[in-house]
């Protein structure tokens, strides 16, 4: 395993993830889409979504969280992943803009809950995503 590649991902992370796979709500320029998550971290998401969103667009996540309850943050584009699959949906990559601090402690108890084998599959896909960088 090239560990140079993992670490070059997650260096640039301030907060660590955890696999979190549930629908989501996206209000992008006053049109409201459902997306995917993929992963999730105190600082934002990893979403799944066919709708096409641009670097920097500000758009309104809304996201059941892992205690049951839901959160409504702004959020930014951070980047963006091809599809996989072709005509498949794209990877984007958000940041949390004005996330309330009891939502980020919900979030940071869930990651920090991970298990073994999550951080290995989660270890597996942030290789993934380096390879397709270059």
């Amino acid at each position: 395993m090239n560990t140079n590649l993992t670490s070059s991902v997650t260096d640039s992370r301030r907060s660590p993830r955890r696999t979190f796979q549930r629908p989501i709500g996206l209000l992008v320029q006053g049109e409201y889409t459902v997306g995917e998550a993929a992963q999730i971290s105190e600082g934002g998401l990893l979403i799944l979504s066919e709708y096409e969103l641009a670097l920097k667009d500000l758009i309104v996540v809304t996201v059941l969280l892992p205690d049951g309850g839901h959160a409504v943050a702004r959020a930014e584009v951070l980047y963006r992943r091809k599809p996989t699959n072709p005509g498949g949906p794209a990877a984007f990559g958000l940041q949390f803009l004005n996330l309330p601090l009891m939502k980020k402690r919900i979030i940071r108890n869930y990651v920090a809950a991970k298990t073994q084998e999550e951080a290995e599959i989660d270890q597996q896909l942030e290789i993934m995503i380096a390879a397709k960088k270059r």
